[in-house]
């Protein structure tokens, strides 16, 4: 999945672990957004709790606390509550399902400057700001003659 996407009402830009919705930004810790983004991977699947630790915090049996504290967070951010979900539904047990499939065809607009584009700016202005000192020494010569 490429960084932004929309997710129900959610637009989710996972370069900026930030999520926004109705003008409103959230930024996310690391952790709940790549569970996030685990979950869009795999939506409206069941992924296991194993599935999980295993990709976002690498197989370590001791960070299922930390799966749980993640999941809080996450959904505290959506706006998800855990017992009438929109998002994100505990299978209990076993895991959990993202409800929601995401959409990906959104396009982020471009806020970089390529360095093509940095190159040909910069000598445009430059060929620009010699025609302006040329005009201006021909007038200089012309008003002194």
């Amino acid at each position: 999945m490429n960084g932004v996407f929309q997710l129900g009402d959610w637009t989710v830009d996972i370069n900026r672990n930030q999520i926004s919705k109705s003008g409103v930004s959230h930024r996310l810790e690391n952790k709940p957004m790549k569970l996030l983004h685990f979950l869009m991977q795999h939506a409206q699947q069941d992924v296991t709790r194993d599935a999980i630790i295993q990709s976002v915090w690498g197989g370590a049996t001791h960070y299922d606390d930390s799966l749980t504290v993640a999941m809080s967070n996450l959904r505290q951010a959506l706006g998800d509550d855990p017992k009438n979900p929109n998002y994100i539904k505990t299978i209990p047990r076993h895991g959990y399902r993202l409800l929601v499939q995401p959409s990906s065809n959104l396009q982020r607009p471009k806020t970089r400057f390529t360095r093509k584009v940095l190159i040909r700016l910069v000598i445009a202005t430059s060929a620009a700001l010699l025609a302006c000192f040329w005009i201006i020494y021909e007038l200089f010569l012309a008003y002194h003659e």
